[in-house]
């Protein structure tokens, strides 16, 4: 973006670090809870759930904390379009 002959910077939104940790948070517990429920194993219902929890939610932990570390702007605007640290780039439209 261009305003009276001198280019813009980018308008960068930071990476919402207290979600991310919240999300990190959340997902620690679904773990925990597919864990107790492991070693509970009172029923056939709640060995399956939790053989089911500890691999997933334990893969969104993982992906979680990567994307702290990275530490990446979560959006970016600026004269070639958007940068969505998900979604992707996307060109502007002029």
């Amino acid at each position: 973006m261009i305003r009276n002959g001198v280019p813009l910077p980018p308008t960068v939104y930071p990476l919402a670090k207290r979600r991310v940790w919240a999300m990190l948070a959340g997902s620690l517990v679904f773990v925990a809870l597919g864990i107790g429920f492991l070693v509970a194993h009172s029923t056939m219902k709640m060995t399956v759930a939790g053989a089911l929890a500890v691999p997933f939610f334990g893969f969104c932990s993982v992906v979680i904390v990567q994307r702290l570390l990275r530490g990446r702007p979560e959006l970016v605007l600026d004269d070639a379009g958007v940068d969505h640290v998900r979604l992707g780039r996307f060109a502007g439209t002029r």
